[in-house]
């Protein structure tokens, strides 16, 4: 395959993964997200960043900051609506459409069969998971999963080195959730200390530079607390709506401070709950993790391994809501451009169980997504007709037609 032909290629899946992005957007979103969406693109309408307090890291603030301009200078008035989701997931349709820019351009250097790299594009650009927890949902976290990414594809990109420790401070920067890959990457990163040293200086810059507007304003300590800190206790209940090993042991909801076994509060059952189990058990498999990363000498081992410590972060943790699962996707994608086809299986199955487990909560909505599909179907009917049922005079004389069109 020469690079015509691979440029070619992702171009088909960058529009169909687009179509299917916008093809979702217009699905019903999870009111309760688009109520923060509204009321922080009025709170920065108003008072701009010194005038937020939401508990949102800084970097996706900054593009509600330019929506609430748009708003600003149309004079359309802010409501739960398609207008508002469509505007609010414009990164979330970028994001995307990197996400699988970086899984072709690994994938192309295998020269696999067609029909297994047409496949391993396709189950990016149409991922039921990412779909399901982005456009449809209405929320964002595929973007500083698409960083995260890119932080651990630039560490194994020659000349490209030096950039991984900053884009990956600014994936924090846009979630915090993202610390789920913390130890496979500070591993990679002392396996490489002597470049990605270098980087330090501009991840400070990056940091300086999204928080600028926030400490001028004079709120960027509450900024940072809200979104690091208050956050973080903002759900204190062993799972909230995730399906993980608390939600299989503990049900949904229940407070994760609630003493395991039966034990009494008043003995050591007050050490024995899934708040000190959970966060010791994601540890000691952190600490595996990070072991294992200083060893890592390819990239399908740094994917494959960035990949289970996510997991592991949603599987073991409490308060763990059900769209966190969503961190381990992007990555397990990354893995697939590199894994061998007995591993394949894994990633189908990771997708499966996020996309069922934000589906639980927002799924498709039929008066939403009616509408759409009929045209779709409608659509396909007639050209059908045209291509396949018209006689080839008829279809001669409609092209003919169309030609004289102005």
């Amino acid at each position: 395959m020469n690079n015509a032909q691979k440029i070619r290629l992702f171009l088909i899946w960058a529009f169909a993964c687009i179509g299917a992005n916008l093809f979702c957007t217009v699905c019903g979103a999870y009111e309760g997200d688009q109520g923060y969406w509204a009321d922080w693109l009025r709170q920065l309408m108003d008072g701009g960043f010194g005038g937020f307090h939401g508990n949102y890291p800084p970097v996706y603030v900054w593009w509600l900051w330019v929506v609430s301009r748009i708003y600003s200078v149309t004079g359309l008035g802010i409501d739960k609506n398609y207008l508002l989701k469509f505007l609010c997931l414009w990164p979330v349709f970028f994001a995307h459409l990197g996400l699988l820019q970086i899984v072709w351009k690994w994938t192309v250097r295998r020269n696999l069969p067609a029909l297994q790299l047409n496949l391993i594009l396709a189950f990016t650009a149409l991922n039921p998971a990412l779909l399901a927890g982005g456009p449809m949902w209405g929320q964002v976290d595929i973007v500083p999963l698409f960083i995260t990414v890119a932080a651990f594809s630039l560490l194994f990109t020659p000349g490209k080195a030096k950039w991984a420790f900053p884009v990956f401070v600014l994936a924090i920067l846009t979630k915090l959730q993202m610390i789920a890959f913390l130890p496979v990457f500070g591993a990679l990163c002392l396996r490489r200390v002597r470049i990605a040293w270098k980087g330090i200086p501009i991840a400070l810059g990056f940091a300086v530079l999204v928080l600028l507007p926030f400490i001028i304003a004079g709120n960027v300590k509450e900024l940072l607390s809200e979104a690091y800190v208050a956050s973080a206790s903002m759900y204190p209940y062993s799972s909230y709506n995730a399906a993980n090993l608390w939600m299989w042991t503990q049900g949904n909801v229940c407070l994760d401070t609630l003493p395991l076994f039966g034990l009494s509060a008043d003995g050591i059952g007050k050490y024995i709950t899934a708040n000190t189990v959970g966060k010791s058990l994601f540890c000691l498999f952190s600490v595996f993790a990070f072991i294992k990363a200083l060893r890592i000498r390819n990239p399908r081992e740094a994917f494959k391994w960035a990949t289970w410590n996510a997991l592991a972060f949603f599987v073991l943790l409490p308060e763990m809501h059900e769209r966190y699962i969503l961190c381990v996707v992007p990555m397990s994608l990354l893995w697939l451009s590199r894994a061998e086809k007995k591993n394949y299986l894994w990633v189908v199955a990771i997708t499966l169980f996020a996309a069922i487990n934000v589906l639980f909560i927002n799924g498709f909505h039929g008066t939403d997504m009616w509408p759409w599909l009929s045209a779709l179907v409608c659509l396909t009917f007639f050209i059908a007709f045209v291509v396949w049922i018209l006689p080839c005079k008829a279809k001669a004389c409609a092209l003919n037609l169309c030609e004289k069109l102005p």
